[in-house]
């Protein structure tokens, strides 16, 4: 990789990382700043740039983290270095909450610039709390209930009647943790901004009906799906409208699906994916275009795409016999799709016209 494309690559990976991301010079002034930032702390990036990183940290956690910056940055010296740290940040508003920091050096041939990365552990904080509580209920619980069982030792029908009584509530306690594992494993297979399954949750699903498509020899259905010039919508209205609208238009693509076994998760970023079972490629096309519509129903206006509307392109990709076609290359063909649907003008339907076979199989798209 040539150095500008290396540079290229960093510049779009500090933007889009979803933690908070910051360049800070050995003095502790804050050189750069991601828009995880901005969501994080309340300060704009051009706001923070030039001042002390103190200013995102609580006064109990400042020199924490200024004697962490500088053991990172001496040892970093001899040899490269990481190290992390769990701190309280202070928000523009002055209300304190965790996070956890991340410092790792960056040794350029004239100067040596911090890496900084932070992740908000407010969330994990409160579940943490709430967990804890949960069991020291329990513990207590059963405490409780063991000196009651030994009290009414002294009688053969109560101790029964103690026994079974416990029993019952430990059954009870059973479904009840029985509930919240399910719960926490729902919310691990939920994308927490759109409310839509999450990429991991579409992978285990993606292998499942591969696998079941390729058994019954019947038709299988992907389609990719991206929101036009995004980054031109949260340039002009602002991340957290951003959110709002990637959250509306997840919502009406969801809507379009009408059988259980089909699936809309996000894929990354402004992307969409759709999982179609059973569904043919024209069938898939015409839902595609009904997702389309359901968008720009919604009328929410992009002062920064030439439809003066958000508006999707989707690309779409059916196999009829999976068992000849590599998993992986269904959504391949999709993604070509898509990107064809992009490079034709945007706010279309593109079609990858033969089903995805094994690796080499190029194909191509149809626009509708």
């Amino acid at each position: 990789m040539t150095d500008r494309a290396a540079r290229r690559w960093f510049e779009l990976a500090f933007a889009s990382s979803p933690n908070g991301m910051l360049l800070v010079d050995q003095e502790g002034s804050i050189q750069l700043a991601n828009g995880a930032v901005e969501r994080m702390f309340g300060w704009r990036e051009h706001e923070v740039v030039g001042c002390d990183v103190d200013l995102l940290i609580a006064a109990s956690s400042r020199r924490k983290l200024a004697k962490l910056r500088q053991r990172v940055l001496e040892e970093g010296k001899r040899k490269p270095l990481r190290s992390d740290v769990e701190l309280t940040g202070r928000h523009r508003d002055g209300r304190e909450f965790p996070i956890a920091v991340g410092i790792g050096v960056l040794r350029g041939e004239h100067s040596t610039t911090v890496l900084v990365s932070i992740v908000d552990f407010t969330r994990r904080k409160r579940q943490e709390s709430r967990i804890l509580g949960q069991n020291t209920e329990l513990r207590d619980a059963v405490a409780e209930r063991t000196v009651a069982l030994e009290s009414a030792n002294a009688r053969l029908q109560a101790e029964i009647e103690e026994r079974r009584r416990t029993e019952r509530e430990l059954r009870a306690t059973q479904k009840r943790l029985q509930e919240t594992n399910e719960e926490l494993r729902r919310l691990a297979m939920i994308d927490e901004l759109t409310g839509l399954s999450n990429r991991r949750h579409f992978e285990a699903r993606f292998q499942v009906e591969c696998q079941r498509a390729a058994r019954a020899r019947g038709p299988l259905a992907v389609v990719l799906l991206d929101i036009d010039h995004f980054k031109e919508f949260n340039d002009h209205c602002g991340h957290p409208t951003g959110d709002d609208c990637l959250r509306r238009v997840a919502q009406a693509i969801a809507s379009c699906l009408r059988r259980p076994a089909d699936l809309v998760a996000r894929w990354g970023g402004e992307e969409l994916v759709a999982l179609l079972p059973e569904t043919s490629r024209e069938g898939a096309t015409q839902l595609a275009r009904n997702m389309r519509a359901a968008v720009r129903a919604l009328a929410i206006p992009h002062p920064g795409s030439p439809f003066k509307l958000v508006t999707i392109s989707a690309g779409v990709a059916g196999s009829t016999d999976s068992n000849d076609a590599a998993p992986r290359a269904l959504i391949e063909a999709a993604d070509r799709a898509l990107y064809s649907a992009k490079a034709r003008g945007r706010d279309r339907v593109c079609v990858a016209m033969r089903s995805p076979r094994v690796a080499g199989h190029t194909g191509s798209a149809e626009a509708t």
